[in-house]
């Protein structure tokens, strides 16, 4: 199912914290606009403020050190001192907010879009599942370093990069064949084609992911896999929102594996979609 979250304005300023904490737990500290990444969190020594990205991961680091004063150093000054308003009235203590941290998801940072005098960073989160959260953090440079900001808050453009997509492995609802490995001398891999078919009587959605697991040998590794999810690599064979009807065999892709050694590859997999609700 796809959603559209938070259109609520009052809804969406209280949440500032709470969108952070559940989306977007671990954000990319790099510039190089590699996206989408997953990285590590930071030290307080480590918070320059100098990109959105570095402020954004240690207002997170903040969190998981468990340090107020440095979670409200990464806001500008007006967005700081409402969410302790908001924090307030609503008798939110600080344990309160350390201890809504999940650390069971994995985060990364999708973009980073210009946006007005500063920039949005659309995150991701997956959980074990499949489920994907996609959430906007906005900000604003104040006395020359990069603070998150609230003023941006009510406007619809943000909002529009808020998403849901809950997607579930879907056993017994497609099928998967494969062409059989193969080596190519050239490029010294080994590759096979890949298609999965729906074969339930439900239209399913994008997006669709080919999830490679128990990949061996260990040695092995999926040459052009679009992602990890999990510490284990998956093909998109379908994006997002579009339609996968009963009996439909997805557009084959072609799987490469890098393999050292040179031992016989084996593998699992997993195809996740989305299943939208009846009625939607």
């Amino acid at each position: 199912m796809h959603k559209k979250l938070f259109k609520n304005v009052t809804q969406y300023n209280l949440s500032i914290f709470f969108w952070g904490l559940v989306f977007t737990l671990t954000v990319s500290a790099n510039t190089n606009g590699d996206y989408p990444k997953k990285v590590n969190l930071i030290t307080r020594q480590e918070a320059t403020y100098q990109t959105p990205e570095n402020t954004y991961t240690a207002m997170l680091s903040s969190l998981f050190k468990r340090d107020i004063d440095w979670y409200y150093e990464t806001f500008t000054k007006n967005a700081a001192a409402h969410s302790k308003q908001l924090y307030l009235k609503s008798g939110i203590t600080a344990d309160q907010i350390f201890n809504a941290l999940n650390r069971e998801k994995e985060f990364y940072i999708i973009k980073r879009i210009k946006y007005k005098e500063g920039f949005i960073l659309i995150t991701r989160s997956q959980e074990p599942n499949g489920t994907i959260l996609q959430g906007p953090s906005t900000m604003i440079q104040e006395d020359s370093k990069w603070k998150i900001t609230g003023l941006y808050s009510s406007d619809d453009e943000v909002h529009e990069y808020m998403d849901y997509f809950k997607r579930a492995p879907m056993e017994n609802q497609t099928s998967v064949s494969y062409s059989g490995v193969r080596y190519d001398r050239r490029t010294r891999q080994f590759y096979s084609d890949a298609t999965i078919t729906n074969i339930s009587d439900k239209t399913l959605e994008g997006p669709v992911w080919l999830k490679i697991t128990n990949l061996q040998p260990g040695d092995a590794k999926l040459f052009n896999a679009d992602g990890m999810h999990f510490n284990e690599p998956y093909i998109i064979m379908l994006e997002e929102e579009k339609k996968w009807l009963p009996g439909q065999a997805l557009p084959s892709k072609t799987l490469y594996f890098t393999n050292p050694v040179r031992e016989r590859i084996t593998f699992d997999d997993i195809v996740f979609a989305v299943e939208p609700e009846e009625g939607s």
